[in-house]
């Protein structure tokens, strides 16, 4: 039993729920956020680090994101999408008819989903405007803003440690202090929290280079990343920081040959 007493259940291969009002895919994650950042992360590989992308793969991490029902995962496979695959100026027929194929696929999704899946994904974002059924879940999530960020203000080349961040975190947060970037700062101060920042955001730079990508699909990925580690708190998960590793590198990053 997990919060709100919703009884999750190990299905091996992902993690169920059984009295979920909502069926929603949380995969090998803690929650369907957290699902759709790591697909993300793969759909990144996926078209930046083959020679040949494998479309059935791109097809199968699109529709994965899309039932995670993540407002920041739909928000950032767009940017990933576009900054990785979608602005290159010449595709063969063959990659044009499987784009249009997944831009109808999209459009069809958006076309037949239930109004109360639809609400379920945006009405986060009407809570910053207006006191939606979500606006709690809203207004948790600028409080994990707010309140690290003056943790970070009161030790600013330090921080104040991981177990007082943590009392910060359940007492002012509501346990949801999830925006791993500004959480950095608040545990680590400017000593490492800025370290952390530039080697994540010098390995998307790297990444988008690698594609010869022009700079502003750079922007548009780190954009597309910060929005994916402000939802999650990745403070003690290793991917994240084998990405900040891999930006203080100095080899480039090398593709590999597709395998049909």
């Amino acid at each position: 039993v997990y919060t709100y007493a919703a009884e999750i259940h190990n299905a091996f291969f992902a993690v169920a729920i059984t009295n979920s009002e909502i069926v929603r895919n949380y995969g090998i994650a803690w929650e369907p956020g957290a699902f759709s950042l790591l697909v993300c992360v793969a759909l990144i590989f996926e078209t930046t680090f083959y020679r040949n992308i494998n479309y059935k793969r791109v097809l199968i991490f699109i529709i994965t994101i899309i039932t995670t029902f993540s407002t920041s995962g739909y928000i950032a496979m767009f940017g990933i999408l576009y900054a990785c695959l979608f602005y290159k100026r010449k595709f063969t027929k063959k990659e044009k008819n499987i784009l249009c194929l997944m831009f109808c696929l999209m459009i069809v999704f958006v076309l037949t989903t239930p109004d109360q899946i639809m609400n379920l994904v945006f009405d986060k974002l009407n809570g910053l405007f207006s006191g939606g059924e979500l606006a709690y879940t809203t207004q948790s999530r600028l409080n994990a803003i707010k309140y690290p960020l003056q943790a970070f203000f009161s030790s600013p080349f330090t921080g104040v440690g991981f177990e007082k961040f943590m009392i910060i975190n359940r007492t002012l947060c509501d346990s949801v202090a999830t925006n791993t970037i500004i959480n950095w700062y608040a545990v680590l101060g400017m000593f490492l929290g800025l370290p952390c920042c530039i080697g994540l955001f010098s390995c998307l730079y790297k990444i988008a280079k690698r594609i010869n990508a022009p700079k502003i699909n750079a922007v548009i990925l780190c954009v597309a990343m910060t929005l994916l580690l402000s939802t999650e708190s990745l403070l003690r998960i290793s991917l994240v920081y084998i990405l900040v590793f891999w930006g203080f590198s100095q080899r480039k990053i090398e593709g590999i040959n597709q395998i049909e």
